[in-house]
């Protein structure tokens, strides 16, 4: 409940004060949540992951069933591993452990410039704000619905809105 609740209450303040210093994109966001329930929003679903990709509050942790060798360490049997999102997902350093270019700067347009990444975001092992396979948030589909179609669409029915202050970039 306490992982619903964080990543849908705080994607949309945090995704607010990214497209805020983003020529256009409260306008985007804005037209896109309007838009009816049935029609694809592509941007606003970039917006959301891109957004999700900086501020996820998911962990990681997993046991090794056998042994495995990660980056040249061999784990063995029952040993707990750990994994960041939060450092691998805005780690700049792509030859280390980063998978984003520009990592560490709200870019949507990363996942909608390329339209086999965008078809398939919810495969892609980088992205990972709503888990993966078994471990995978069953509420997603919630979380989603209370963003783009309540707390969004509410929103650009009832009032005009613009974020005043509150964001340094790389901070």
């Amino acid at each position: 409940v306490f992982g619903g609740h964080a990543n849908a209450a705080m994607t949309v303040p945090w995704m607010l004060l990214h497209a805020r210093r983003t020529p256009g994109a409260l306008d985007r966001i804005r037209e896109e949540a309007l838009e009816p329930t049935d029609v694809r929003k592509p941007y606003l679903e970039a917006c959301l992951r891109e957004t999700g990709r900086l501020y996820t509050n998911t962990q990681m942790l997993r046991m090794t069933k056998e042994s495995v060798d990660i980056a040249g360490y061999v784990l063995p049997p029952r040993t707990l591993v750990a994994c960041s999102p939060l450092a691998t997902q805005r780690e700049d350093n792509i030859e280390s452990i980063g998978i984003y270019s520009g990592a560490s700067h709200w870019n949507p347009n990363r996942f909608i410039e390329d339209s086999t990444a965008y078809s398939n975001w919810f495969q892609r092992a980088e992205f990972v704000q709503f888990g993966l396979g078994i471990h995978a948030c069953p509420g997603e589909k919630l979380a989603r619905l209370l963003i783009f179609d309540l707390i969004l669409k509410g929103w650009a029915e009832k009032f005009d809105f613009d974020v005043v202050s509150g964001l340094e970039e790389g901070k």
